[in-house]
């Protein structure tokens, strides 16, 4: 299955406002490659104007939700695919989570995102500090907290715009293949190159096809 390389150096993308303000209740789901880490800040996966944040410090990976961030000691092992999922179920103090090859891997509390957002970045942070170095495919985004079994089909390949369908906010195939980079959740935030040129990835053989139907 293609993938879009990010190559690591102040390369990534961007489009508007994807509209999932003020609110607790997020999933966004990635399959992730990871080639290597840099500095502190080790590469950004999305930032949705730093209201929330999916990162790497260090070697951890991080999810930030207005300002309040859970992962310290999430490690997630460079030169192989995993399948990376946030979820934030409410404003308790386990309804922040981080899934890592359909386990449960971090919880913390979960925080209403504010309302300044307006841009979403893909590969970097808002200083250009934080390039992601590495590959993925298939983000996908919900104003939702899906449920274990909807995670564990994303995790069994299912294709992510099938999953609560309705509560698609955006889904970015980053097949490599086209620029912009096209949203097929109809809601027209397709990604466009904000700095650099990012090239095409051919395809890896450790992702299969995706399963077009959900059966939950």
């Amino acid at each position: 299955m293609p993938s879009r390389d990010f190559p690591g150096f102040a390369n990534y993308l961007s489009c508007g406002d994807i509209n999932i303000k003020s609110t607790p209740l997020v999933t966004v789901s990635a399959w992730v490659w990871m080639d290597a880490f840099s500095g502190d800040q080790s590469g950004y996966l999305l930032n949705y104007g730093n209201e929330l944040l999916l990162h790497w410090f260090r070697d951890n990976l991080n999810f930030r939700t207005g300002g309040v961030e859970i992962g310290a000691g999430v490690v997630v092992a460079a030169g192989s695919w995993h399948h990376l999922v946030f979820r934030q179920a409410g404003t308790g103090g386990s309804d922040k989570q981080i899934f890592r090859n359909n386990a449960v891997v971090a919880t913390g509390a979960g925080t209403n995102m504010g309302t300044s957002a307006t841009t979403t970045l893909v590969g970097n942070n808002q200083g250009g500090a934080g390039t992601f170095d590495g590959r993925m495919c298939d983000l996908c985004v919900w104003n939702a907290a899906l449920s274990n079994g909807e995670i564990d089909a994303l995790y069994r390949r299912v294709r992510p715009l099938v999953v609560r369908p309705a509560a698609v906010k955006a889904y970015w195939p980053l097949r490599g293949n086209a620029l912009p980079e096209p949203d097929l959740s109809g809601n027209g935030k397709n990604l466009a190159i904000a700095v650099g040129s990012v090239p095409a990835h051919i395809a890896d053989p450790g992702l299969g096809p995706l399963v077009p139907v959900y059966g939950g």
